[in-house]
């Protein structure tokens, strides 16, 4: 075999190696990026639960849009400040039960589709309501950390 031929050999060799190893390295990362994405859905959760707008607004990308059936979207951090303060003022939140149904990371980018039972309890007294809906939260990375660009939902009730 001449030695231009050996070289070659060896470098298709070379970059299929690395190729596996980055293939490796990529879904070890890819699972750790999935446990981030769903660190900030729980963290979301516990805020939400508690009323707590600061934590939530902290959970949001300065260019966040949220999406409820019917309803037209909040574009954008000071509406949903807004938004979510009155709601947490109003009304008790609880999400449970839940599930998980897909995390898919891409890059910076990933999205997570889940569902549960949203209950609402107004404040001021009256009648809890249950709402079966599924959800699709769209997650930029944004300085190292996992942030909602697009919250959507819908209610199957």
């Amino acid at each position: 075999m001449k030695a231009s031929s050996q070289l070659g050999l060896m470098l298709v060799l070379i970059i299929i190696m690395a190729c596996g190893q980055v293939s490796k390295k990529s879904s070890i990362d890819v699972e750790a990026e999935r446990e981030a994405v769903m660190a900030v859905f729980i963290g979301l959760i516990v805020v939400a639960e508690s009323g707590d707008v600061e934590g939530y607004m902290n959970h949001l990308s300065e260019e966040a849009v949220m999406m409820y059936s019917g309803q037209p979207a909040v574009v954008g951090t000071a509406k949903i400040q807004s938004f979510i303060t009155d709601f947490f003022e109003n009304y008790k939140f609880q999400f449970n039960p839940w599930q998980s149904n897909e995390i898919q990371v891409l890059g910076d980018w990933a999205f997570h589709r889940y569902s549960g039972i949203a209950t609402i309890m107004p404040k001021s007294g009256g009648e809890s309501i249950k709402l079966d809906r599924k959800y699709i939260d769209i997650l930029r990375k944004e300085a190292g950390s996992w942030k909602v660009t697009h919250h959507i939902f819908n209610t199957n009730n």
